[in-house]
């Protein structure tokens, strides 16, 4: 059984947690006292779910793999962004951008990226 590896998860259930993701970034944002940072973190996430090229999408024009290197390029940003503006993000703000990161980073090893089947006939 410990030979068998995870099973993967479907890209649209990516999708819908990374548009979550976002939507919990901005809603921080609203109770936060600077909210430029996490705004701009939550907006590029809701960017990042809507232009890949899955069924949640709302522009289909990054392909997966492409996809996943955006995936760890926004990881990397908002690490960064959370270390360079942690005293305008609070210590809330701070603890929620990492388990973003955290959440993302899961996603990124989990998912299958794999192109979309095209449908026959």
């Amino acid at each position: 059984m410990a030979d068998q590896p995870a099973p993967r998860l479907a890209f649209w259930i990516h999708q819908v947690v990374e548009y979550l993701l976002g939507v919990l970034l901005i809603s921080q944002a609203i109770q936060s006292e600077h909210p430029e940072v996490p705004m701009v973190l939550g907006a590029a996430v809701i960017l990042l779910a809507a232009t890949a090229d899955g069924p949640l999408a709302a522009f289909h024009v990054v392909p997966r793999p492409l996809h996943r290197v955006f995936d760890v390029v926004a990881i990397v940003a908002i690490a960064v962004a959370t270390i360079v503006f942690r005293a305008d993000l609070g210590t809330v703000g701070v603890v929620f951008a990492a388990a973003v990161v955290v959440a993302m980073a899961g996603l990124v090893v989990r998912t299958s990226y794999a192109p979309r089947r095209k449908k026959l006939g």
